[in-house]
């Protein structure tokens, strides 16, 4: 029994000291996790401050941020002010920060990639010196320098949003009914991503094609080609040519003869009648009227009423359904913010609520129609001249009775004599000559040149074919794109663009980078079966524009940059300061409204971007109707691996591209 007492009493001290065991290893396991979470906890701290030290830091004129600069020139490679350790990655503009926190013993490391600089292709929307009105659902980076007006119930909003000088909830849509579940900033710093555009040096940096001339293009997109006509524009020119003329040089005196007549006067005397005036008395015959009363007699037609028969083809009317197209004004209400989904698309004159659209509906309606024609007789009364009956009739009429004699008083020239009148006779009996002075005009003929102007038309001078493959540089207006890219291109333009089709990116089997880009019915989705990587910029000093002749359904994939005016469509302006919108298009008939746009990429502009335009009225005047957008995940970087098309402005803002803690990021190219 004592020996079974020792064995039991022996079992449980073990037990009891393996329990106290186990107790004391847990308790360091999760005292350890604490300590590390701190640890993790002050890494990440200063991870966060570099971080704002470097989106605060200033820029170089190389475009390189200044922070970044002054750590990895240190011996320690830190960041002034913080425990964070920069080093460059390659020669691309990118930098890793790495941070490392202990906390009793326990160590944690926290690290970064940030690209110094922001390619302007990275942004959804970025305008500089306008507000902008946002719906919809727009993705990619979004921001101004001034205010975001946000329209409709119902927006999402999924990646960053900032705005220089805050943000306004309008026609419908209030901070609860809008969703923001990326980065928000209304207060964010303002800078302009284009101040150090050159557009006068941008020629150099040409690889596919550089026209420096100021010439009209015309670009077509097909596949692996760039299609570039070129046009000398329509222009008054000036031009010299010579003519002669004739002037006055002054008068001279000229002595000349001249040979005058010389007359002889001879009296002669003749005789002549002398007339005096007489009055006499004649008697003349003349008629004496009366009247008197006559019988005439005169033949008149007599009527009398017939009655005849007559057969006419008489219609036997149907009814039936019939349809006709009618155009009627549809009310469309903006609770769902349903009109233009585009980033920076909404541009209106009145308080908007929702919008009158144009549509042509059938509509039925029961018609009459003729099934048959009946034979009918029918009977009319007709006036039949049946014969003449003799009238007489007393009339007055006036008659000559008589002539009678009547005394007439007249005048008459009488002769009553003559008498003898002198007269001369002058007869040239020579001439005599006379020396005369008179004033002579001197002429002198030269010959000037003078310039005139003349009117050149329009010409086709040269069309060029280059691959898909580069940077093209064009000094003149763009006055047509469209078509479908299989390449990687930056347009560049010293003028402005015009956007007259669909551009789309295509890989070699023709398929397109995006589905349903012009089925606004259909989901705006990535094309499964797309296999190529084109991309897409066109930067211009002036506006972009989708011209006012454009498609009813619209696709544009491609970073649009103006780096002096706005991006939006043809006719619709804005005022100096971006808040009102107005249009110089014809807006009466619904003429300029279109159905789609869907845009794969992003915008950036110095002024307001307004693809749709309602009137005071509530019409929707101009524009698209709907539309959608959405940020090139090309032309987003990531580890570096991702870059913009070729050649691209650069923004004095860092880009962040990967963060992570508690592990090494590894190996980044």
């Amino acid at each position: 029994m004592l020996v079974v007492l020792m064995i039991l009493f022996v079992c449980f001290a073990g037990f009891v000291t393996a329990s106290l065991t186990s107790v004391v290893a847990e308790d360091h396991k999760t005292t350890h996790r604490l300590y590390a979470l701190q640890a993790q906890v002050m890494a990440n701290s200063q991870l966060e401050l570099a971080k704002n030290l470097v989106n605060a830091s200033p820029y170089n004129t190389d475009m390189e941020n200044e922070v970044l600069l002054a750590a990895v020139a240190r011996a320690d490679r830190m960041i002034a002010g913080t425990q964070v350790r920069v080093e460059r990655i390659g020669t691309t503009g990118y930098f890793r920060l790495t941070t490392t926190a202990a906390h009793m013993g326990v160590l944690r490391n926290s690290e970064a990639v940030v690209r110094q600089t922001s390619p302007a292709s990275s942004y959804n929307l970025f305008v500089i010196d306008h507000p902008v009105g946002l719906s919809g659902r727009p993705r990619g980076a979004i921001h101004t320098n001034k205010y975001i007006d946000f329209y409709f119930r119902n927006g999402l909003y999924q990646d960053q949003v900032t705005a220089g000088e805050g943000f306004n909830f309008v026609a419908g849509a209030t901070q609860e009914n809008t969703r923001f579940t990326g980065v928000t900033n209304p207060n964010a710093p303002a800078y302009d991503i284009l101040a150090n555009v050159d557009f006068d040096s941008l020629a150099s940096r040409a690889t596919a094609l550089s026209v420096t001339e100021n010439l009209i293009s015309e670009v077509q997109f097909n596949g692996n080609e760039v299609e570039v006509k070129l046009f000398q524009p329509a222009y008054q020119e000036q031009y010299q040519t010579t003519r002669t003329r004739t002037r006055l040089l002054r008068y001279d005196t000229e002595t000349y003869v001249e040979q005058e007549p010389v007359y002889t006067e001879t009296p002669y005397t003749v005789t002549v009648p002398v007339y005096t005036t007489e009055t006499y008395v004649t008697t003349e015959s003349q008629p004496v009227y009366a009247t008197r009363t006559v019988t005439r007699t005169y033949q008149e037609p007599v009527y009398a009423d017939q009655t005849v028969s007559y057969t006419v083809q008489v219609p036997v009317y149907g009814t039936r359904t019939a349809t006709r197209d009618e155009t009627v004004r549809v009310w469309v209400p903006l609770d769902e913010g349903s009109l233009s989904g585009s980033a920076g698309t909404v541009g209106s004159s009145t308080q908007l609520a929702g919008y009158w659209r144009t549509e042509t509906v059938q509509v039925q309606y029961q018609e009459q129609y003729v099934e048959r024609y009946e034979t009918e007789t029918r009977y009319r009364t007709d006036r039949v001249l049946t014969g003449y009956n003799s009238v007489s009739r007393d009339e007055l009429e006036t008659y000559v009775s008589g002539y009678t004699d009547v005394p007439v008083t007249r005048t008459r020239q009488v002769q009553t004599g003559t008498r003898d009148e002198t007269r001369i006779l002058r007869e040239i009996t020579g001439y005599v000559d006379v020396t005369k002075t008179r004033q002579v005009p001197v002429y002198e003929t030269y010959t000037e040149t003078v310039t005139r102007t003349r009117w050149v038309a329009e010409t086709l001078v040269r069309t060029e074919r280059v691959p898909a493959d580069g940077v093209i540089y064009l000094k003149g207006d763009v006055r047509k794109m469209a078509g479908q890219l299989n390449g990687r291109v930056s347009l560049i333009t010293s003028g402005k663009v015009r956007l007259t089709g669909s551009v789309q990116y295509v890989d070699d089997a023709g398929q397109t980078r995006m589905a349903n880009g012009v089925d606004p019915t259909q989901p705006y989705t990535d094309n499964p079966s797309y296999a190529g990587n084109s991309l897409l910029a066109v930067m211009a000093k002036g506006d972009i524009v989708y011209a006012k002749e454009c498609p009813e359904r619209m696709e544009v994939n491609a970073s649009l940059i103006s780096a002096g005016g706005a991006v939006g469509f043809e006719g619709i302006t804005v005022s100096v300061d971006g808040r009102e919108v107005s249009t110089s298009l014809d807006t009466r008939n619904a003429t300029y409204v279109r159905d789609s746009l869907r845009r794969l990429g992003g915008i950036v502009s110095r002024y307001r971007p307004v693809a749709t335009y309602i009137d005071e009225y509530g019409n929707l005047g101009a524009g698209f109707e709907t539309g959608e957008s959405v940020m090139d995940q090309n032309l987003l970087l990531t580890s570096g691996n991702n870059a913009p098309p070729p050649f691209m402005f650069e923004g004095a803002q860092p880009t962040w591209i990967l963060q992570t803690s508690g592990q090494k990021l590894g190996v980044i190219d």
